[in-house]
């Protein structure tokens, strides 16, 4: 797949929750402005909105990072979003049966540091990988990973590496068991990148170099 083609599918699912979110304030609309207030202030956190030319744009408080290409065999992907006391967080997640890549991503904090690992860099950002990694990963459910906060379910579905959207005749489980995992940590733009994955160590640095930022929702 082009990267081309993957920024654009990420364009439109970001454009899918902003839509997702504008029709849930226009409901709310008639509600009290205590309440009104308290979803201004989330919707602030969550989105900068700003005025190019005239017109409105919606972007994300931070820029997201996407992945390109995903491995062709990952035949699900799906994107989930949520609040925490350090800001937003985004989860990608792509997957078939037995392979996955999972990747977190927050706002970096002042002072935060890496964890203990064996030191690599990603594309020229400091990083760490953690090898021989074991345990439960989260596919087709909405629940949170294990060890991390509630997110709700943004958008995604079927083609997360080469399809055009179609389901699987059988999909992926709910939860995989893992073993033999690694996870590579680094900050890149401002963004606390975490990517838990099985794949083999090669492909999944592989997959960490090629983030790029998606382009912000309403932009050309």
């Amino acid at each position: 797949m082009s990267l081309k083609k993957n920024v654009s599918k990420s364009r439109r699912r970001l454009a899918f929750i902003a839509v997702i979110v504008v029709l849930m304030v226009a409901g709310l609309f008639a509600f009290s402005k205590p309440v009104m207030a308290g979803v201004e202030e989330f919707i602030s956190r969550l989105f900068y909105v700003e005025s190019v030319g005239g017109e409105g744009k919606m972007t994300f408080a931070f820029e997201p990072l996407m992945p390109s290409p995903i491995p062709e065999r990952m035949i699900m992907d799906t994107m989930l979003t949520g609040e925490t006391e350090e800001g937003l967080i985004i989860e990608l997640r792509y997957f078939n049966y037995e392979e996955f890549v999972v990747i977190y991503e927050t706002p970096a904090m002042d002072g935060q540091s890496l964890p203990v690992g064996t030191a690599i860099t990603v594309s020229d950002h400091p990083a760490v990988v953690i090898e021989n990694l074991s345990g439960v990963v989260e596919l087709m459910s909405g629940n949170p990973q294990p060890g991390h906060p509630a997110i709700s379910r943004g958008g995604g579905g079927g083609g997360g590496g080469g399809g055009e959207g179609e389901m699987p005749p059988s999909p992926p489980p709910e939860r995989l068991d893992y073993t033999n995992a690694h996870q590579i940590v680094w900050v890149q733009n401002g963004v606390r990148i975490e990517m838990l994955s099985n794949l083999p160590y090669d492909e999944t640095r592989t997959i960490a170099e090629s983030l790029v930022a998606a382009e912000p929702v309403g932009e050309e």
